[in-house]
């Protein structure tokens, strides 16, 4: 996460808001709701202590290409304008590597609405099971996590 500028007064930074996640405000903290377009939508989910913290924190954007979360937040004492990269969990089986064991369990749910292996378009995928998930998975392929 890194705090892009300090000021006097809570900017929020101008982003698109077309997307389908959608980051909301609950409390003080900052949570994903990654099928937006869904009826009924998803349950939203923490973003974890690396985003949220014990200070307040508002404003959330996720940029265009799904790649960065932009939101405000006073931890420092001050309103700043913070961002933080969205990064997908490619590993599927948790073996800390993105393999053939990985592409497999994509592979096994192909043209399906499977969100644990729906990963593309970036991040939070398209509610389908395709060729954009592979494409996301092959820019992640053999790297360990």
């Amino acid at each position: 996460m890194v705090r892009t500028h300090t000021s006097a007064t809570m900017v929020p930074p101008a982003v698109s808001d077309f997307n389908p996640a959608v980051v909301i405000r609950h409390f003080k903290s900052l949570q994903i709701i990654t099928d937006g377009f869904s009826d009924p939508w998803q349950t939203p989910a923490n973003l974890g202590p690396k985003v949220n913290g014990s200070t307040d924190d508002s404003y959330p954007r996720i940029s265009l290409d799904g790649r960065t979360l932009y939101f405000c937040s006073n931890r420092s004492g001050n309103w700043d304008n913070y961002w933080a990269p969205i990064i997908p969990i490619v590993d599927f089986n948790g073996d800390g590597i993105v393999d053939l064991k990985d592409f497999s369990r994509l592979a096994q749910y192909w043209g399906q609405n499977e969100s644990s292996v729906d990963i593309g378009p970036m991040a939070w995928g398209d509610g389908r099971v395709d060729i954009h998930d592979v494409a996301v998975l092959a820019e992640h392929w053999l790297t360990g996590f």
